[in-house]
């Protein structure tokens, strides 16, 4: 079957500024020592920390879903 070509075209994107708070200037080296003084003392913002929990979580599904054999016949 031959189908219609679309017309399409590449953009591309450059961020640079990050994913600061509201409150915070960026551009302004006190602040930004500041934030990320108060990023590394509270564990419940680290990032490492919440990767290596939704990995093992994934693992975890992935070694379950090994388990079984779609194959066979249980019932």
């Amino acid at each position: 079957m031959n189908t219609e070509r679309v017309p399409t075209e590449n953009n591309g994107m450059h961020h640079s500024v990050g994913g600061w708070p509201k409150e915070f200037d960026y551009q302004e080296a006190s602040e930004v020592t500041k934030y990320m003084r108060k990023l590394t003392k509270e564990p419940s913002n680290m990032y490492s920390q919440a990767a290596r929990e939704l990995v093992m979580g994934a693992t975890r599904c992935v070694e379950q879903n090994n388990e079984i054999d779609l194959f066979e016949e249980y019932f």
